[in-house]
């Protein structure tokens, strides 16, 4: 953190204390309109920040503190695909794969690979992709990790429709119980294994994706199975060299990491799934969001408004997690996507320069869907002592049931007013006597029915579930993650993080395998042992 910042953290952290006891509930009573200046409408979206602990005050010092950090230049950075993925000297240019930004190159790039990736697709959609025994491929068995997989089953979950043509399967974890799993109800002879690795060396992928092809191969009776491989690399003669047709191989680009690459051939099995339709309009989506967060102004920026209030609760109010709750099963997935888009890029301890950082950078994210969270952790954000600032993510316009409908949309709203409101002790006590409790017996109650409220929301509602909003929604959250990136001073883009754990698991597999077993810390020699394993 340089000089500046620190100045800038002293000075909000004195906003805050100016105002101490105070929260949202005050704020809302105290300061004229800020529920409508507090909250945007895009994109078919519409966020509520109004609930967020931050005093109109602190909001307008966070907009300042946004503008003197640089974000509107590196959000012109961004767009114009300038390498803002300092430590490996790339550009990040994501937006380009959905038609926003303004890297004709990308995008022309990113436009030529689409179109021949939805070609593919709708040929199998129409049954005109065969297999090796002639049968129309209808299966698809995605095997990708990390956001080769997130992001695609992501927006199968949230947008297939139970009669699409193609059913899909996806494998990540190379554990053989889920490989089984996924391919019981599958025929080799009609299913397509769609494998998603930008180096065709990642392990996990690299050992399911053998074991893919040994199931094919055994269920198909030869060794020839190219007919049912397909992938996306940057690596094509390694995907060459694995069996996959070069017509079969679609592009990934070193310019768009994985957990940014949802919008391209990556998702080829979402493709296949939803239509050409349905994933041009969660591009289009998508690049609607783009377009608000390159235009709007910072105080009226849906990103940047949601990454200040992220960046408040972590910095300025010491938050250590962020809950992330949608009031929609087909959106259960996106705290786990989010999750990696966050915590893989803000789960940093240097600067852009390598300095370390002197504060907080990115918050634990966590999360699931809203009813099932109610009768879970829900207990905790209400009454416990750890305050948990949380996204809640609701549909305004439901299909199906409307009085289902209505009853998710009633819990949304209610969890994030109860979170916000609370309980005191004597509207609990005369609530236990209004119910019959005899008085003696509510003083005893009314202690364990208090909730303290003032516990900071976000509240985002999309227009409707459709691909245009979902891919809004899902742009947001990248655009709020960068957003954060740039106030905290760290690189979004890399994720150096996740090597040395791999690098010390490809040695202990070798040990494992061998029974030579090198030189290890106590606890681990412990465990080898106790695998069979000698020191």
């Amino acid at each position: 953190m340089t000089d500046g910042a620190e100045q800038a953290v002293a000075a909000l952290k004195s906003i805050r204390s100016a105002v101490s006891g105070r929260d949202a509930r005050n704020f809302l009573r105290s300061e004229d309109g800020r529920a409508g200046r507090w909250s945007v409408a895009a994109a078919g979206l519409f966020a509520d920040f109004s609930k967020q602990n931050i005093p109109g005050e602190g909001f307008e010092a966070l907009i300042r503190l946004a503008d003197e950090a640089g974000v509107d230049e590196a959000i012109a950075n961004l767009a114009a695909g300038h390498p803002v993925n300092v430590t490996e000297k790339r550009a990040a240019s994501h937006m380009a794969l959905r038609g926003g930004g303004k890297d004709s190159a990308g995008q022309k790039a990113a436009h030529a690979e689409l179109s021949r990736a939805l070609a593919f697709t709708e040929a199998m959609r129409a049954g005109c992709l065969k297999g090796a025994t002639d049968k129309p491929l209808r299966n698809i068995l995605h095997i990708g990790i990390g956001g080769s997989d997130l992001g695609p089953r992501l927006i199968v979950k949230a947008l297939g429709q139970a009669d699409a043509p193609v059913r899909a399967r996806f494998l990540a974890s190379p554990d053989p119980d889920a490989f089984d799993r996924c391919v019981q109800a599958f025929d080799p002879e009609e299913t397509l294994v769609f494998i998603v690795s930008k180096s065709m060396g990642t392990a996990e992928t690299k050992a399911n994706a053998e074991a893919a092809r040994a199931w094919l191969e055994a269920g198909l009776g030869t060794k020839d199975v190219s007919a049912h491989l397909a992938a996306a690399s940057a690596s094509p003669e390694k995907a060459d060299a694995f069996g996959v047709p070069a017509d079969r191989v679609f592009e990934m680009w070193d310019w768009v990491g994985g957990r940014y690459s949802l919008w391209s051939a990556v998702s080829l099995t979402a493709m296949a799934v939803l239509g050409e339709t349905a994933f041009r309009a969660l591009l289009r989506g998508a690049a609607a969001m783009d377009a608000h967060f390159m235009s709007a102004s910072l105080g009226q920026n849906m990103p940047v408004l949601m990454a200040v209030c992220a960046w408040w609760n972590r910095v300025i109010a010491g938050g250590q997690s962020q809950g992330v709750v949608p009031y929609a099963t087909r959106l259960a997935l996106v705290p786990a996507w989010l999750q990696q888009l966050s915590m893989e890029s803000l789960g940093k301890r240097v600067g852009l320069k390598g300095d370390d950082m002197r504060g907080e950078t990115g918050a634990v994210i966590w999360g699931a869907e809203g009813p099932n969270g109610q009768h879970a952790f829900f207990q905790l954000l209400h009454q416990g002592t750890t305050v948990v600032p949380t996204d809640i993510i609701a549909v305004r316009d439901g299909h199906g049931d409307p009085v289902r409908h209505r009853m998710m949309l009633a819990n949304a709203l209610g969890q994030a007013e109860a979170l916000l409101t609370g309980r005191d002790l004597e509207t609990a006590r005369a609530e236990l006597i209004a119910r019959g409790t005899d008085a003696e017996e509510a003083g005893r109650l009314a202690p364990h029915l208090v909730m303290p409220g003032g516990r900071p929301t976000s509240f985002v509602m999309l227009d409707r579930l459709d691909p245009g909003c979902v891919g809004a929604l899902l742009a947001l959250y990248e655009h709020t993650v960068f957003v954060q990136s740039v106030l905290f001073g760290i690189n979004a883009f890399d994720q150096y993080g996740v090597e040395l754990g791999k690098t010390l698991a490809s040695a202990l597999e070798r040990e494992l395998e061998t029974g030579e077993i090198g030189v290890h810390d106590p606890s681990t020699a412990q465990l080898i042992a106790r695998l069979g394993g000698k020191n």
